[in-house]
């Protein structure tokens, strides 16, 4: 690869029945300060027809695919691409104008990294931004063995690969040991990079994330399992590192907690609405009581002590 293509910033968009917000994510990459990059829209299999989005934009390249997934629609974009640098924006996402030329910056500060990456904020459905934010501030990561315990990038499009690296990898994987991952795949692709190549965050606001009713995010019971799933197929590369293993136990124990309370106060709310979808509801209690039996546990004894202090205070009201 030549010096020129050297600076080119391939921005890839997959998009997936996102039209309505399609155009929005693109006149964010055409309002970038950074001079060089293109933009690859890659429709997996959309009914909303995003290509007459796109034809407004002649200097956006379209490329239509069969629905494979959102890692399947990247690796289509990387390999139509022709950056040295590749950004990968949700449909429904923006960036900053600032996105392309900060991380431009810090690749030609830091150039052994395999990928670079900062903070976002978050939006609502029409753009706003949601306060206050719960985005967390990103602070210097430590490489791999801190991704084994902790994940710091809030969504992909924060983040910039060095082609090299990226390739080096393979690009993204849907599926870790027989378990589909397509939602957390960008999780996967970053501990398989950082555990060859260092990685940096120059902790700078770059992209906006667009929440709405269809985020894959929100789905708690798929994201306890692929995360799960992403962490325990790193086990390899772990070996027998004890550090890379302790790393990798708290990691575990975090999404185990994490996911997991999430998907207790949802089973709640189905509970409390009578709005019970039971072949969910029985899925989810399998998942928990597999992956995280001692948080439901804990709260029968919760609901059975509330239970035991109404029945007090009713005794002593008689």
């Amino acid at each position: 690869m030549d010096s020129t293509d050297a600076a080119l910033v391939s921005v890839v968009i997959p998009c997936y029945n996102q039209a309505h917000f399609l155009s929005d994510s693109i006149e964010s990459v055409l309002r970038q300060t950074h001079p060089r990059y293109e933009i690859i829209i890659v429709d997996d299999g959309s009914s909303d027809h995003p290509e007459s989005i796109v034809a407004r934009y002649p200097t956006v390249r379209f490329i239509h695919q069969n629905c494979r997934g959102a890692a399947a629609a990247r690796n289509t974009g990387w390999r139509e691409s022709r950056g040295g640098l590749l950004v990968f924006l949700d449909g429904d996402d923006r960036l900053l104008p600032n996105a392309l030329s900060t991380g431009y910056d810090c690749f030609r500060a830091n150039p052994d990294c395999g990928f670079v990456f900062g903070h976002g904020y978050l939006i609502g459905p029409t753009g706003e931004e949601l306060r206050p934010n719960p985005l967390p501030v990103v602070h210097e990561a430590g490489g791999y063995e801190e991704l084994l315990e902790r994940n710091p990038i809030a969504f992909p499009g924060v983040v910039m690969f060095r082609r090299a690296a990226f390739e080096s990898v393979g690009g993204f994987q849907s599926v870790v040991r027989g378990w589909p991952i397509d939602n957390a795949s960008d999780y996967d692709l970053y501990l398989r990079i950082a555990e060859r190549f260092p990685i940096h965050s120059h902790q700078m606001t770059v992209a906006e994330w667009r929440q709405h009713g269809t985020n894959t995010s929100r789905n708690s019971l798929m994201m306890l399992r692929t995360t799960l799933a992403v962490l325990n197929g790193q086990s390899g590369a772990v070996g027998q590192n004890q550090r890379y293993r302790a790393a990798q136990r708290r990691g575990l124990r975090r999404l185990r907690v994490f996911f997991g309370e999430r998907l207790i106060q949802e089973l709640r709310v189905e509970v409390r609405s009578g709005q019970i979808s039971w072949p969910r509801f029985g899925a989810s209690l399998l998942a928990l009581l597999r992956h995280y039996p001692t948080g439901v546990a804990e709260n029968a004894l919760r609901k059975i002590k509330r239970a035991l202090s109404r029945h007090r205070r009713h005794a002593d009201d008689e």
